[in-house]
Formats: C-alpha cells, sequence, structure tokens
C-alpha cells in the first residue's frame, strides 16, 4: 500500500521520500498541490480503481487549495474516509491546527522534523506495511 506525499515544496517532498525510502517505505505518490493529489486518488472522476493509499502526508499551508480543505475533501470520500492523513507543518498557531483535526487529520508532523521521531511516528500508521 501506498503513501501520499502532498507538499508544494520540492525540498521536503524530496527529504521525505528520502526519509521514507530509507526506512523501507518504498511504494510512494507524490503530488504538489491539492490538483495533483485528487488526480492521484481519482477524486471526483476515477479513471480506474482508487490506489490502495494506507497514509497521507499532507502540507498544511499550501497556494490554492490549503491543506486543512484538502483534508475534508479527501475524507469526503468514501474509499478514503478512513486513511489516516498527518498534516505536516510548521504552524504556530494551535487554531489551524484545530482546523485541520476538524476536517479530519489525524495527527501532525512538525517541521523541522527529527528523522527517527518521524519515522516512529509513521511506523504507528504503516504497521506490516515496511
Amino acid at each position: 500500500m501506498s503513501i501520499l506525499i502532498v507538499d508544494d515544496s520540492k525540498s521536503l517532498r524530496l527529504l521525505l521520500k528520502a526519509f521514507l525510502k530509507k526506512a523501507g517505505y518504498t511504494d510512494l505518490l507524490i503530488a504538489e498541490s491539492a490538483d495533483q493529489a485528487f488526480q492521484i486518488l481519482g477524486i471526483p472522476d476515477p479513471s480506474g480503481p482508487p490506489p490502495e493509499v494506507k497514509l497521507i502526508l499532507m502540507d498544511l499551508n499550501m497556494p490554492g487549495m490549503n491543506g486543512i480543505e484538502t483534508c475534508r475533501r479527501i475524507k469526503s470520500v468514501g474509499a478514503y474516509k478512513d486513511v489516516p492523513i498527518l498534516m505536516v507543518t510548521s504552524e504556530a498557531d494551535k487554531s489551524k491546527l484545530q482546523q485541520a483535526f476538524d476536517a479530519g487529520a489525524e495527527d501532525h508532523v512538525n517541521k523541522p522534523m527529527d528523522r527517527d521521531d518521524f519515522l516512529a511516528k509513521i511506523s504507528k500508521y504503516m504497521k506490516d506495511e515496511s
């Protein structure tokens, strides 16, 4: 099963990808915007069966549709309502993080991130998948 990374920052996408691959998670899907994530997930018009996504890592603050609205839209789709979404953020405003949780996010990862803490959190959601 895949991990979907959604972040507008190329350097963060590469960092997350490197951390995950080194830990043995090789089935990765990458999107640099909400629109690309929706295309990958087949929202709203699937061109085939939806990908088997086990976890979504999403930037809270992205241009266009932010992570909160993106999370809300993904969670409204039956195939993804139970897929955990972890917000990846340096956001200091606790109310924004609460809005993300209200939209369906399960957890968050702070930027800058410690690799070991990040992977410990990922393994919690990816049991038996590495």
